[in-house]
């Protein structure tokens, strides 16, 4: 589901993204603020890869439907200097809702 939330962002598929936070999560962001953020995570620039490199099922203090977390790795470049290639990345937390698994919390940029 990171990757698949990570990527929507990529194409500028915001809709795509939002729907898949958990209503809290809706109440925080719009479509348009998880784009704008995370256009701002990628400096404008282009997505060049997108790749899950760590996952967590058990972690400290991990709440009650918790199903696990993932980290998504986001490989770029500048909009301005084409050449210039940098790494970020979101942590994605999943929880299982009546709804089906859905965002429940995001970490932005690399640890």
């Amino acid at each position: 589901m990171g990757v698949t939330f990570v990527e929507a962002l990529a194409k500028s598929e915001s809709e795509k993204a939002w729907e898949m936070l958990s209503e809290d999560l809706k109440q925080k962001w719009t479509p348009l603020s998880l784009q704008e953020h995370f256009q701002k995570l990628i400096m404008n620039g282009t997505v060049l890869s997108v790749e899950a490199t760590e996952g967590y099922a058990n972690y400290p203090d991990k709440p009650k439907g918790d199903l696990g977390g993932i980290f998504v790795a986001i490989g770029a470049h500048e909009k301005d200097r084409p050449l210039f290639h940098f790494s970020e990345g979101v942590l994605v937390f999943v929880t299982g809702t009546s709804n089906g698994p859905r965002i429940r919390e995001l970490q932005w940029g690399m640890p």
